[in-house]
């Protein structure tokens, strides 16, 4: 399933897979070779949690940015290593969403704690 996300205060669209089942969060973006650029996926989790991630198996490094349920940034982590399981990135507070997008999208929209996002349906 594909949707956009937009980056409220530059407007800047992401075009997002959206992974929502167990299965489709564990794979995430897992041998991945490339994503291009405002490229990425969106983690959805049932209720709001402290959330980690890490990057096993997945080829590219990515910016991962924590969301809680009203799409606003908690924390965020900018070119993260890729193809490795020690280092977990962790949310904050608790967090409903997580949005992995190609690395660099952090600098270009020079994000900031609470920035939001806004989801099309």
């Amino acid at each position: 399933e594909t949707k956009i996300i937009t980056h409220v205060r530059t407007e800047t669209v992401v075009n997002i897979e959206i992974a929502k089942t167990e299965e489709e969060r564990i794979k995430g973006l897992m041998g991945r070779d490339n994503l291009e650029k405002n490229q990425g996926m969106l983690f959805i989790f049932e209720d709001s949690a402290y959330r980690a991630v890490w990057m096993k198996n997945t080829q590219q490094t990515l910016d991962m940015i924590f969301l809680d349920k009203r799409l606003t940034v908690i924390n965020f982590y900018a070119n993260t290593s890729p193809n490795q399981t020690e280092r977990k990135y962790s949310s904050r507070r608790p967090a409903k969403y997580v949005l992995e997008v190609k690395s660099g999208f952090i600098k270009d929209v020079r994000l900031r704690v609470n920035d939001y996002f806004k989801l099309k349906n």
